[in-house]
């Protein structure tokens, strides 16, 4: 089901429409969320986080960049990224955009793009790059779309179109990434090696290739984003929100999150978060604006 929502609040004003699959639905283990933002925000950057999926972009007018330590390109008019292991954060054109995304699970992932998962780990590419002529077909039925909830309809179409007849991931790994997701990633290192069977290192490598990290890294994402959901939701203490993700203490918690995320949890509590987001809104650092040696 497709839904819109208007945004109104110190963080800037938009429209989201958005189309999350419910239980049952074709597309559950393909789809997470396609989502459409068409507006402003009050901040420039966003901080986004690792959470288990993949991603597709269409620049519908101005483009985002990517900050990092060196000049960065626009990202292209459709971008593909693979799983992030660790957070990013993405800079606006400083005016309305409208942007639409979205996020796949794995095997969703597998059958869409169909292509080498572990190279785009954490990396950005033109989609045109990676699946061909399919991503001018994607772009062109969204922008031909008369309104936002037709464009989000046009990339589901899109979709349904490229995983028919896609092969699928290896059984054991299909299980494996469904066990893994069931329990938030709180999975013992000797279950996930139990996952394998006696296919052992083979099974490591099968996941990798179908998932783009290994079991373990993609256990610790999992975990990662459901303390991130635990935080978001409650103002439980971080003692209580670490064994509920099920990682052995606090301790243990805030070096994932450093990890990960590149702060504490107690940070990220006290961030400005968008609404209904586990992402942050961020300043542009002074720092960021000084003329370079």
């Amino acid at each position: 089901m497709i839904s819109s929502s208007q945004v109104e609040s110190a963080l800037g004003c938009w429209t989201s429409t958005k189309y999350a699959p419910a239980q049952g639905d074709p597309l559950a283990s393909i789809v997470q969320s396609v989502w459409l933002f068409d507006g402003t925000t009050a901040l420039p950057r966003e901080r986004i986080f690792p959470d288990g999926t993949l991603g597709i972009a269409l620049q519908l007018d101005a483009s985002y960049r990517l900050v990092s330590d060196i000049p960065s390109e626009p990202f292209p008019p459709i971008s593909v990224n693979g799983m992030r292991t660790t957070a990013i954060t993405i800079e606006g054109p400083g005016r309305t955009v409208r942007v639409l995304g979205i996020n796949l699970w794995p095997e969703g992932a597998c059958a869409v793009l169909r292509s080498s998962l572990p190279s785009l780990t954490d990396a950005d590419f033109d989609l045109h790059d990676v699946i061909g002529r399919s991503a001018a077909e994607l772009g062109e039925r969204c922008t031909a779309a008369r309104n936002d909830a037709a464009c989000v309809e046009a990339s589901l179409e899109w979709i349904r179109g490229r995983i028919a007849g896609a092969p699928e991931p290896p059984a054991s790994v299909r299980r494996a990434v469904a066990q893994i997701q069931a329990g938030g990633g709180d999975i013992a290192v000797a279950a996930l090696d139990a996952l394998g069977g006696k296919a052992g290192g083979r099974f490591t490598a099968s996941f990798c290739d179908y998932v783009g990290v290994t079991p373990k890294r993609f256990a610790r994402i999992v975990r990662f984003r459901r303390a991130l959901e635990l935080l978001q939701a409650s103002d439980l203490p971080l003692v209580a929100i670490a064994a509920q993700a099920g990682y052995y203490d606090q301790p243990h918690m805030n070096a994932e999150f450093r990890n990960h995320a590149g702060m504490t949890p107690h940070a990220f509590r006290r961030a400005q978060r968008y609404p209904n987001s586990t992402s942050l809104a961020e300043q542009v650092l002074q720092d960021d604006l000084a003329p370079s040696a």
